[in-house]
């Protein structure tokens, strides 16, 4: 198997030539829902559970997940969405 290199001129890492089309728009959603579930775990372990915490430290707490997820995925993700393009392809 062989990985599509993350460049300038393909910051996904999908193969080139490939649109955003529904398969790729699933494949990339599938990625970040696994990244955000990954980065949920992390979040749980790394952070302690203040009883002092105020209101606005949750929700940055809260949205920390989605937001390091949204930022994997968009910085080229971990290769799961170009790695689904590629079986498929097949």
């Amino acid at each position: 198997m062989s990985i599509t290199p993350i460049t300038s001129a393909n910051p996904t890492g999908l193969p080139a030539g490939v649109g955003r089309t529904q398969e790729e728009k699933a494949a990339l959603g599938f990625e970040r829902q696994l990244l955000m579930s990954l980065t949920e775990q992390l979040a749980k372990s790394a952070l302690p559970e203040g009883e002092g915490a105020s209101a606005a430290t949750q929700a940055y707490r809260d949205m920390l997940p989605g937001t390091l997820a949204d930022a994997m995925v968009a910085a080229g993700g971990v290769g799961v969405a170009a790695g689904l393009l590629k079986e498929q392809m097949k």
